[in-house]
């Protein structure tokens, strides 16, 4: 349980949420992307209300949640991870994305054909924020 939060996030700021364990900040941030339900108070993005906001009005509104853990298809290839997160684009716009993503990420680009369960930890990571970022 959450109380009494209050986020401003402006254009171009990066915020930080810490706090101890038990503290709350992974449930403000599942609240925040609609994942666990809000009792209290609303979500506001670019001043409209998302509180109650399907997922995918959410990611079309450039919201984005990456998952501490299990936030890629291991047995998929990281080309087909990136594919599979562009669902929402026009299918003329999927090659593109995935080269700016691999311009991001240069280690992805060498990684391509190669399983998402077989990368470092580092390069995950990577993957999980490019699929994130893809449709932005």
């Amino acid at each position: 349980i959450v109380r009494g939060a209050s986020i401003t996030v402006d254009k171009g700021e990066i915020v930080v949420v810490l706090g101890p364990n038990g503290a709350g900040k992974s449930t403000l941030i599942k609240a925040i992307a609609g994942l666990v339900p809000i009792t209290g108070g609303t979500v506001l993005l670019d001043g409209k209300d998302i509180t109650a906001a399907p997922a995918h009005t959410m990611v079309r509104l450039g919201l984005a949640f990456v998952p501490q853990t299990e936030n890629i298809f291991p047995l998929m290839s990281v080309e087909d991870n990136l594919n599979v997160a562009c669902g929402i684009l026009k299918p003329r716009e999927t090659p593109a994305r995935i080269e700016e993503m691999y311009a991001a990420f240069p280690d992805l680009a060498r990684q391509r054909r190669t399983a998402a369960g077989n990368l470092s930890g580092g390069q995950r990571q990577m993957l999980a924020v490019a699929r994130a970022l893809i449709v932005h």
